[in-house]
């Protein structure tokens, strides 16, 4: 039996019903594979077994290339990852993407969850079975075939989970920390991330984070509005053409062979109608006339409407965010722990900022304000600020943040969701825990 140390049943009672079957990693968010310091049962039932067992082959990074292809484009050896990005490569990409966003979108976050447990499974056996010299060279993805006598592959005896489990001064949750660590910091995860976050940029996302799963999940929620102002901006793209051309003098100076071929070029753009046209050259100044005031008044329509649409959607998402915020910073701190009542922000933020002072904790929230204390004096009043802020939301619609503020603000600001679009608590909470 693999995991020895798993509880047994007691024989008085019943069996318990088995246990569900376990997620796939693909299906499994990046902050799975957090555990807090000398966690060991997190360890020992959350981890180990995606670390212990035989790699399905359905699991592999091999496996996903075949079926998508064009994922190339985001994963490569490490060795290969110093190469100089060629965005020419995501044409192939954005294609798929404006025609299927959401299963993109889906593809693309599968792909980087599975791509993360690929990492890290494979700097933990290695750095364990072969040291840690071993753990830091370069990545090839043939490394990583399923074989089962690879140190990758293949399943690890009980006495390899009994030693990474059960001795905490050389191995334990100690040396797994360490591990995630430097998964994140490969060669392989850095190019990953790059490549995410240039491809969310190439289709109108400017992300508010680097972390490829959060930037993917912000391209997700704003599916609706990118894809609505794509398809505006082409529409008018191709409107533009047509409507400087009808701005030329009168076609009377035109040949009639040349009048005919404008007059079909502009049936071939006003394609949507599906008319054919049975017009002859006779009727053709009548036609052009027609379309000229068409086009216009729908080239006129469409940037009022794209103008309108963008400034609504910012102040909805100024709002959201405010909103968003605030409640974290009311449901972050556990009661159990800060109490009841209005000072229970200000008394965790204190207890953090004390926790990250002088040291150095990645992916922290406050990693990237500690070093200014201007930074702690606004977080400790951000609550007063926020709720200042929303009461007078009416009044101040539309109006930004302090500079500061805005930036501790984006530091904290929830990143992880539910997939009916609620916060996840847990998730966020767990940001925090280093």
């Amino acid at each position: 039996m693999l995991f020895p140390f798993r509880l047994r049943p007691s024989p008085t009672k019943e069996k318990s019903p088995p246990p569900p079957p376990r997620p796939r990693p693909r299906d499994l968010p990046l902050i799975f594979w957090q555990i807090e310091r000398h966690d060991r049962r997190d360890l020992i039932t959350r981890i180990m077994p995606y670390m212990a067992e035989v790699l399905p082959s359905k699991d592999t990074v091999q496996a996903v290339l075949k079926k998508y292809p064009w994922v190339s484009a985001f994963i490569a050896s490490e060795a290969a990852s110093t190469a100089t990005d060629d965005d020419a490569t995501f044409s192939v990409v954005r294609k798929l993407f404006w025609e299927e966003s959401r299963r993109t979108t889906e593809t693309l976050l599968d792909v980087t969850r599975l791509w993360f447990f690929t990492l890290i499974r494979y700097t933990y056996r290695v750095r364990f079975l072969d040291g840690r010299r071993a753990s830091r060279i370069p990545l090839t993805l043939e490394t990583l075939y399923p074989n089962l006598d690879s140190d990758y592959g293949s399943e690890l005896t009980e006495d390899d989970v009994y030693t990474l489990t059960r001795l905490p001064n050389r191995y334990g949750a100690s040396l797994y920390r360490s591990v995630y660590k430097a998964a994140r910091k490969r060669t392989a995860w850095k190019h990953f991330s790059r490549r995410i976050l240039q491809f969310c940029i190439s289709v109108g996302l400017d992300p508010s984070s680097r972390d490829p799963e959060i930037a993917l999940q912000e391209l997700r929620r704003s599916l609706s509005s990118g894809k609505l102002h794509h398809n505006v901006a082409r529409k008018a793209e191709r409107l533009i053409p047509t409507s400087s051309t009808l701005r030329e003098p009168e076609p009377s100076s035109r040949s009639e062979t040349e009048i005919t071929s404008l007059s079909s070029d502009l049936h071939v753009e006003n394609q949507d109608d599906k008319e054919e046209d049975q017009s002859s050259p006779v009727d053709v100044e009548q036609i052009m006339e027609s379309l000229r005031t068409e086009y216009d008044g729908q080239l006129d329509e469409l940037r009022d409407r794209l103008c309108h649409l963008t400034s609504r959607e910012q102040l909805y998402a100024g709002g959201e965010s405010l909103l968003a915020c605030r409640w974290l910073l009311e449901h972050l701190p556990p009661k159990s722990t800060y109490g009841e009542g209005g000072y229970r922000w200000k008394r965790y933020w204190q207890k953090e900022w004390e926790k990250c002072t002088g040291k150095s904790l990645e992916n922290h929230p406050l990693s990237e304000l500690i070093n200014e204390e201007k930074y702690n004096r606004i977080g400790e009043n951000l609550y007063r600020t926020l709720s200042n802020r929303l009461h007078q939301y009416g009044a101040r619609r539309g109006e930004k943040l302090d500079t500061d503020v805005q930036k501790v603000v984006d530091a904290i600001k929830p990143i992880h969701y539910q997939a009916d679009g609620s916060i996840d608590l847990k998730a966020e909470r767990q940001r925090w825990i280093h």
